[in-house]
């Protein structure tokens, strides 16, 4: 069985990791209300930063709704991924965000990017 566990290896946990993927990204991808960018790493891993600011969602609980439904597609899609350092931000609000999880457009973003991982 594969290891989909997402401890603090598979996390961007320090500004200088997030101001490397964000300054210099090697890839930029836009699917519905979701911006990610992305560098190629050294871990030999794919990594998750997260980006859910106040102004776009207002509400704590809707934040890390819209957090954990980042969490758990990038779990899923973790090691079809190249070795990368992911940064997914929240460009607009989500309509309905109680109602419905978004997880297509974070599908179409792991498969887009795994697609530009398996290009020389």
């Amino acid at each position: 069985m594969t290891d989909r566990r997402f401890g603090r290896q598979r996390r961007l946990l320090a500004r200088e990791q997030f101001d490397v993927v964000l300054r210099r990204p090697q890839v930029r991808m836009a699917s519905g209300p979701f911006r990610l960018v992305a560098r190629r790493n050294c871990a030999g891993f794919a990594r998750l930063g997260l980006v859910v600011a106040k102004r776009v969602i207002r509400h704590s609980v809707d934040r890390n709704r819209v957090k954990r439904c980042i969490r758990e597609t990038f779990r899923m899609a973790m090691n079809d991924l190249p070795a990368v350092d992911v940064v997914i931000r929240l460009a607009t609000p989500l309509p309905d965000i109680r109602q419905t999880a978004p997880h297509e457009p974070l599908n179409n973003l792991w498969e887009r990017l795994s697609a530009w991982g398996a290009t020389p």
